[in-house]
């Protein structure tokens, strides 16, 4: 759960992708990545930025 927390402020800090940021935490395959992420929020990782970035877009 600290690991998928951490790649969240790396994603959200950097030009990494999911895949780099995996990698760089210690997650053996993306795939894992996206499972231990949808276990901690509910979402896979690219559900959870475009969901995010919806939010924080004036009209």
């Amino acid at each position: 759960m600290i690991k998928v927390k951490l790649a969240v402020e790396l994603i959200e800090e950097s030009n990494y992708s999911f895949s780099e940021v995996a990698f760089k935490l210690g997650f053996s395959s993306k795939s894992y990545f996206t499972r231990c992420f949808k276990k901690v929020y509910n979402s896979t990782p690219k559900a959870y930025f475009e969901k995010d970035n919806d939010t924080n877009v004036s009209h």
